[in-house]
C-alpha cells in the first residue's frame, strides 16, 4: 500500500503540468488497487487559507489581468504542497510552495528526471525545457516553484516579483535603509578601549571596523561585512583580524593574523550593538553604542 501511495502522490505532481508523457499500462484483468485511495489534492477557496495550511506565503503576481485562479493543497506524505494555478496574458502558471526543502515539488519531468536536483537557495534558479520555463528559490519558510508552458521572456520578470514577494522580512530598498541608519561611529561602554565604525554598502550590508588598543603601541583591528537575517542577527563570514604594533621610532607594523572569521552582532531596541558573537572570548563583551 505504501507503494500505491507513492505512486499516486508522484501522479498527482505530474499531472498539474501535463509535463510528462504517459505510457498507457498493459491491459489485465486483476482489480485496481488504487481504486478508494483518498485524492491527495484538496481544493480551497483562497490563497490565504493554502498559505495558513501549509505556513508559507505564495502571493498573487502583482499585475491586472489576474484570471482563472485556483488553490489547492497536494498531501505528499510527510509534507504538504500549496498550489495556486493563475492565468496572466493567457499564459497559465502554477506556483507552488512547501515548507520541506528536500526534493523538487515542482511535478515537471524532463528527459533527465525531475526538472531540479539537490536543495534550493536563496538564489533564483531557472529551468527551460521545451516550451516549459520553471524558477526554484528557497526562503527561511521553505521552498518555491513556479512554472508556465508557452511563457514568453517575461516569465523571468514575473518569477523574480514573485520571489520578492515570498520574502519573509524586508525589502531591498529597506535592507538598504536600515543599513543607512547603521553607519557611523561607535564606542564601547564595557571596555571602553574600543570603538567601531559603520560603512553602509546599499541593501549588501553594513562594513564594520572595530579597533581595541591594547596599549599606546599596540592594537588590533577587525573588519567585516555583516547582513541582517531572518533570525535578526547581523551576521559575518568575512572578518579579518588584524595585529598593530609601532615602536619606539614611530614604524608601524602590520600583521594579518586570521581571515575568513564569522560571527555576530545582537541589535537592540534601544540601538545598541551586542558583539557576543565574536570569535575572541575578550569581544564578546563588547556593546557597541553611537555617543
Amino acid at each position: 500500500m505504501k507503494r500505491i501511495a507513492f505512486i499516486l502522490i508522484a501522479i498527482a505532481l505530474a499531472v498539474a503540468l501535463c509535463a510528462c508523457t504517459v505510457t498507457p499500462a498493459a491491459p489485465t484483468s486483476e482489480p485496481d488497487p488504487t481504486v478508494g485511495m483518498p485524492n491527495p489534492i484538496t481544493e480551497y477557496g483562497s490563497l490565504e487559507e493554502i498559505n495558513d495550511i501549509v505556513g508559507m506565503k505564495l502571493a498573487h503576481p502583482p499585475v491586472m489581468g489576474v484570471t482563472d485562479e485556483r488553490f489547492s493543497i497536494i498531501d505528499a506524505g510527510e509534507t504538504k504542497i500549496a498550489e495556486y494555478v493563475f492565468k496572466v496574458a493567457g499564459v497559465e502558471y502554477d506556483f507552488r510552495g512547501s515548507p520541506s526543502f528536500d526534493g523538487d515539488i515542482s511535478g515537471y519531468y524532463t528527459a533527465d528526471g525531475l526538472a531540479f536536483s539537490g536543495q534550493p537557495t536563496d538564489e533564483i534558479e531557472f529551468v527551460e525545457d521545451g516550451e516549459a520555463r520553471l524558477a526554484r528559490w528557497a526562503t527561511i519558510d521553505g521552498q518555491y516553484v513556479l512554472a508556465a508552458k508557452n511563457a514568453n521572456d517575461a516569465f523571468a520578470d514575473v518569477a523574480e516579483e514573485l520571489k520578492g514577494l515570498t520574502s519573509p522580512w524586508m525589502t531591498e530598498a529597506e535592507l538598504a535603509a536600515y543599513y543607512e541608519s547603521l553607519a557611523g561611529d561607535y564606542q564601547d561602554e564595557y571596555s571602553q578601549r574600543a570603538h567601531m565604525s559603520g560603512e553602509a554598502l546599499g541593501s549588501d550590508g553594513v562594513r564594520f571596523t572595530v579597533h581595541w588598543a591594547g596599549s599606546a603601541f599596540e592594537n588590533y583591528e577587525w573588519v567585516m561585512t555583516c547582513r541582517l537575517y531572518e533570525d535578526g542577527l547581523l551576521s559575518y563570514d568575512d572578518c579579518v583580524r588584524t595585529y598593530n604594533k609601532t615602536d619606539s621610532e614611530g614604524k608601524t607594523t602590520s600583521e594579518v593574523e586570521s581571515t575568513d572569521g564569522s560571527g555576530f552582532f545582537t541589535p537592540t531596541e534601544d540601538g545598541k550593538l551586542l558583539w557576543d558573537g565574536a570569535e575572541d572570548d575578550y569581544c564578546r563583551e563588547c556593546i557597541f553604542f553611537k555617543p
